[in-house]
């Protein structure tokens, strides 16, 4: 078994570090990790607890399109599926009882303008109940290694027994943006109905109206509940990097949308300072080793089996040491 140990050298360069970016953003809680390795870029108490609000959505949407194979399928809205969601203030579609939409519908008003009721519509038509359809979402969470990971409800209101981390929602936005049409709902601005109803994309929206474009935007969720502050879980593409950036509790006022602002800042500095390297290339020679047999001494060439890569500061240097020796014996054969 051969262990290769990586040193990373950063050369002198007036940049600003993952710990100058954790501390000019208002999110309490940021990951920034990558999709295609596990790398994680940037963590600023990435895997503590949070309150997911509406983030918790990106588990329903992935439930119905694993679950309800003909996104045509018709589905109509019931008084039982809008009980207590205008009591409760979620945000919604607006159906009244007795419309019918597609299932294609219910994804894009569950995704869009954060709608309960598209929500709610989707959990019974999957499981029969909304009690039933969380108890299918808590197994399907323990399925993808959400370990801190609780649901209690489908749409996020709060609860305190409803909790995720930021780590876990990016484990959910990987299994999300991995199904072509969860990915097309996500990364749509604005979506019409079977009736002519429109509906818009929260996060698109706030772009537009406060100028925070988020560079290499791919799609994602926002949330927000008093006690979850703003929350974004976002898909970035930047530099050959498939990046997942979850942010959460933004205690800012409600219209001042420091999710959005914060995951910006963040995508800009991904984009300006960090790059995509293969550090390890295929047949690439890491050490020369010599071989004693008992009449002949030879050496062989270990070369790496497949490539390693790495998101790296562009001002970084990386070199590497294997644990293999120097020489070794072989037996008579």
């Amino acid at each position: 078994m051969m262990v290769l140990l990586f040193l990373m050298t950063i050369l002198p360069v007036h940049a600003a570090s993952p710990e100058d970016i954790a501390s000019q953003t208002e999110s309490d809680h940021i990951l920034v990790i990558d999709d295609d390795t596990g790398q994680v870029i940037l963590d600023k108490y990435g895997y503590y607890k949070i309150y997911p609000a509406s983030m918790t959505k990106l588990m329903a949407v992935l439930l119905a399109a694993e679950n309800l194979p003909d996104p045509d399928m018709s589905v109509t809205i019931t008084a039982d599926m809008l009980a207590g969601l205008y009591e409760a203030n979620a945000s919604v579609v607006g159906w009244p009882a007795g419309t019918t939409v597609s299932v294609r519908s219910l994804l894009y008003g569950a995704m869009l303008p954060s709608g309960a009721d598209a929500v709610h519509a989707i959990a019974v038509t999957v499981s029969g109940s909304v009690e039933a359809f969380v108890q299918r979402m808590n197994e399907r969470a323990a399925e993808l290694g959400m370990a801190g990971t609780h649901f209690t409800n489908p749409t996020g209101l709060h609860d305190p027994d409803h909790y995720s981390t930021c780590g876990d929602i990016a484990i959910l936005l990987s299994q999300v943006h991995r199904i072509p049409l969860l990915r097309e709902v996500i990364t749509t601005p604005s979506y019409t109905d079977e009736s002519g109803h429109v509906m818009r994309n929260t996060a698109y929206s706030v772009m537009a109206s406060h100028k925070s474009a988020i560079a290499g935007y791919d799609g994602g969720k926002t949330g927000y509940t008093g006690a979850a502050g703003h929350c974004l879980a976002s898909y970035i593409t930047l530099n050959d990097m498939n990046l997942i950036t979850v942010t959460a509790h933004a205690m800012t006022p409600q219209a001042d949308w420091a999710h959005v602002r914060d995951t910006a800042e963040v995508a800009q500095w991904i984009h300006d300072e960090y790059e995509r390297r293969m550090v390890l290339y295929p047949e690439q020679i890491l050490k020369t080793v010599t071989v004693k047999r008992m009449f002949s001494t030879y050496t062989i060439d270990v070369q790496a089996k497949s490539p390693i890569w790495f998101d790296l500061n562009t001002a970084s240097s990386l070199t590497y040491t294997t644990d293999l020796p120097e020489t070794v014996s072989a037996g008579l054969n």
